[in-house]
């Protein structure tokens, strides 16, 4: 390829040089191309004095065949290593290893602005000398550099992610979608979500592959909700609730459906009423009253059947708690479930 050839005209699948000697002026993107090329697989050394260059090349075994990719960064901040720079390259080639030099530029006004943003010094001033006069000296002490260089890349305008991209384009034929890691593994939300992560998934309406039926002894029981709750169920009857729960994850898996009788004694859970009331009891009276209204949740013997062709077996027993109509009995409840224990152990026999 010709000197400082056109970006356009580059075969992106062409393979990258086993040496790339980067250099430029500072704060024009020395660093972020050293990252991608660390990414495209270089081994990458920044800051290097040119006079190891050779040591450099023979440890990677550049010169035995071994083609150990190697990205280095010369520049300035060397000081009086830097002129030996031009002597290694003239080595390289006599001894047939070959090459590419990157140059990278950008205008100085937009170097001054990097420099004022990043609070960092200009290497080359010393002794109160201004940013603007290191940037115009050692834009004159590497001109004989960006003669030479392969490829000027200019970063005035480009955000990294362009140059990250037209370095891609230069140095490898993978993509940077090729390139992407990518970690998938599991966790129990019981220790806390892992901080690392990018996205995390919540797959536990899944049915688990790991599970055999004919193997595990175990039951699911769904205790059906005694209400309904504006903006969230509201209108649901007990078929509704287990189709639900069936059709997020649980069809197959859920065995017995505890439904309770419709409507109790009191007559508040035939209608619409308060989702807590005020009651005598001082466990519940630091509650408040909410205006959230809640409906009993409908039961009957057509409700039932279809519950059946789900393939799940319901159970329909008095739960509910007579003077609190939205809450189940604890004592019936109870005594419900040591029934559906009872069944189990009895078909496991």
């Amino acid at each position: 390829m010709t000197q400082q050839e056109s970006l356009d005209e580059i075969d992106p699948t062409s393979f990258g040089p086993d040496l790339i000697i980067i250099t430029g002026m500072s704060g024009a993107g020395r660093t972020e191309a050293m990252h991608t090329f660390e990414d495209i697989g270089y081994f990458c050394i920044d800051n290097l004095p040119p006079s190891l260059l050779m040591n450099l090349v023979s440890l990677a075994g550049l010169n035995t065949g071994t083609l150990r990719k190697l990205a280095v960064v010369c520049d300035l901040r060397a000081k009086e290593f830097f002129p030996e720079l031009t002597a290694e390259l003239a080595k390289l080639k006599e001894m047939g290893l070959s090459y590419t030099m990157l140059f990278l530029d950008s205008s100085d006004e937009e170097l001054l602005n990097r420099f004022k943003a990043s609070r960092r010094r200009h290497p080359l001033c010393d002794n109160g000398m201004t940013i603007v006069a290191g940037i115009r000296r050692e834009r004159q002490l590497l001109a004989e550099c960006k003669q030479i260089a392969d490829y000027v890349l200019d970063t005035s305008t480009e955000r990294p992610q362009d140059m990250r991209e037209k370095l891609r384009s230069l140095f490898t034929d993978q993509s940077a979608q090729e390139g992407l890691g990518v970690s998938v593994y599991s966790f129990g939300f019981k220790h806390g979500a892992p901080t690392d992560a990018d996205i995390v998934i919540d797959v536990r309406f899944l049915p688990n592959p790991f599970y055999e039926r004919e193997t595990d002894p175990a039951y699911t029981v769904f205790v059906c909700s005694l209400a309904d709750m504006q903006g969230e169920t509201w209108g649901m009857n007990c078929y509704d609730y287990v189709d639900a729960i069936c059709r997020h994850g649980m069809r197959g898996i859920l065995d017995i459906a505890l439904i309770h009788r419709n409507a109790p004694s009191s007559p508040m859970a035939t209608g619409v009423f308060p989702a807590l009331t005020d009651y005598s009891d001082a466990r519940y009276a630091t509650r408040g009253r909410r205006l959230n209204q809640v409906s009993h949740v409908v039961v009957n013997e057509e409700l039932v059947d279809k519950v059946k062709k789900l393939g799940v077996q319901p159970m329909v027993r008095d739960l509910v708690d007579e003077q609190r109509p939205t809450w189940h009995d604890r004592g019936k409840l109870a005594r419900a479930l040591q029934e559906v224990l009872t069944a189990c152990h009895s078909q496991q026999r």
